[in-house]
């Protein structure tokens, strides 16, 4: 997608405020009388408004998946299609996975440990 309209926007969930205030001052051409605007013009224009702290959390939610529609990942999920890797290294790179697996398993519940001892501890005080 190389050009988007302001029906295009529209489609996408944006409302009308939001796509002038996208649109505001963005080069454009007419294509069957639809002002088309350059998608790079308008991802440019969705990170300026994402950059703002102001920015409400609906309208940033918003933005963030117009912003994955225009760059084409919005129902993509990537997959590596490499070379398959030996038994042995198979082997191996699971033996790791288990053990970050463990060592994360564990700090999770050292944590939960302390934190079910303050709680008894203020508790206790009460």
């Amino acid at each position: 997608m190389e050009t988007v309209s302001r029906f295009d926007l529209r489609a996408f969930g944006l409302s009308d405020y939001l796509i002038r205030q996208l649109t505001r001052g963005l080069t454009f051409n007419r294509e069957n009388r639809f002002k088309v605007y350059s998608v790079v013009d308008l991802l440019g224009s969705v990170s300026q408004k994402l950059a703002k702290p102001r920015t409400m959390a609906k309208t940033r939610m918003i933005l963030e998946n117009l912003r994955l529609k225009l760059q084409g990942e919005s129902n993509v999920i990537r997959v590596e299609f490499g070379q398959p890797l030996a038994p042995h290294e198979e082997v191996q790179r699971l033996q790791q996975e288990l053990v970050e697996f463990n060592q994360n398993r564990q700090q999770v519940l050292d944590r939960t440990d302390q934190v079910l001892s303050k709680a008894k501890r203020m508790i206790a005080k009460v």
